[in-house]
């Protein structure tokens, strides 16, 4: 079982507060709370209306790795923050980007972010008609999205090879 700590969202209004003014010991202190009480990954996302995720997320990804050293699943929609976010990544073990789907307008802006950068990803189970209503469904979009991956050199992984 891998535990991943998702706190560190800006869509939470406490956290989000922190992004824009910039709330240091708030922030690091949340990110060694989640640590302490198990957490072997943290989520990672910068998204808060009026922010500038393409500067805040670098920021946050830099605080949190100074304070704890475990690996960071990197959260956002906008290719250029991520692009930002990856630049600066430092922990041995590579990042997660969370999430891609088979949203053909997100996939064709954050497949060349994963494939530059062969990260690890989330997949979500939803393609441009939204999330399907069978598990059969799901499982073809999967399938889909983990054949593009593997094809263009992204191995599939299974829970043993997870951090």
């Amino acid at each position: 079982m891998l535990i991943i700590g998702e706190s560190i969202n800006g869509t939470i209004p406490k956290v989000g507060q922190a992004i824009l003014e910039k709330n240091e010991a708030f922030l690091r202190q949340l990110a060694r709370t989640q640590v302490e009480c198990g957490a072997q990954m943290l989520d990672v996302n910068a998204g808060v209306a009026g922010g500038n995720e393409v500067e805040d997320l670098p920021w946050l990804i830099r605080l949190i790795q100074k304070e704890v050293p475990v690996p960071l699943m990197i959260d956002s929609s906008n290719p250029e923050a991520l692009k930002a976010g990856l630049s600066i990544y430092q922990q041995p073990e590579r990042p997660i980007l969370n999430s891609i789907s088979g949203e053909k307008g997100k996939w064709n802006r954050l497949f060349p972010v994963v494939l530059e950068k062969t990260c690890k990803v989330v997949l979500l189970c939803m393609d441009d008609q939204g999330i399907p209503k069978t598990p059969e469904e799901r499982v073809a979009i999967a399938s889909h999205l983990v054949q593009d991956l593997t094809q263009a050199g992204i191995p599939a992984l299974n829970r043993r090879q997870l951090p």
